[in-house]
């Protein structure tokens, strides 16, 4: 978690679209791109 998010109201940082207001929602999103770029990189490596 970042140390200055209990400092930074996300609904006011910077225009962020309202789908990125909540941290929980980041970390999902997140979490799912890692997933698919876990899956990218082992399905390059075993094509090779």
């Amino acid at each position: 978690m970042p140390s200055d998010l209990h400092e930074t109201n996300l609904a006011e940082y910077k225009n962020l679209a309202p789908r990125w207001h909540d941290w929980v929602a980041v970390q999902n999103a997140a979490a799912r791109l890692a997933a698919m770029i876990f899956d990218a990189v082992s399905a390059a490596q075993d094509r090779n």
